[in-house]
């Protein structure tokens, strides 16, 4: 299982992957990719989900269990876009 860190720092990168699918800069991506890091985003944000977040510590261990599962879905495509974010980021001379 990915730390908490590796989640959050993947969950950002959906955010921005979806944010540029969008926008129409990156649409090297399948549909079905966008679709998945959608509904994760609307569960893992939705207050209303699986085992309610008001609910110490449990509340919280479904997002991130969910995150995780919806992560190693969409893996391949995610890190692919990284790799594109990072390359389309960097200074040109």
């Amino acid at each position: 299982m990915p730390s908490l860190g590796r989640i959050i720092q993947d969950v950002r990168l959906a955010i921005s992957l979806v944010r540029d699918y969008r926008n129409g800069s990156y649409r090297t991506v399948p549909v079905h990719t966008i679709v998945a890091v959608v509904l994760m985003l609307v569960y893992i944000f939705n207050p209303l989900d699986l085992i309610p977040d008001v609910l110490p510590i449990v509340g919280l261990i479904d997002d991130a269990l969910a995150a995780a599962l919806f992560l190693w879905f969409v893996e391949r495509d995610l890190h692919a876009y990284g790799e594109w974010k990072k390359g389309s980021s960097s200074p040109r001379p």
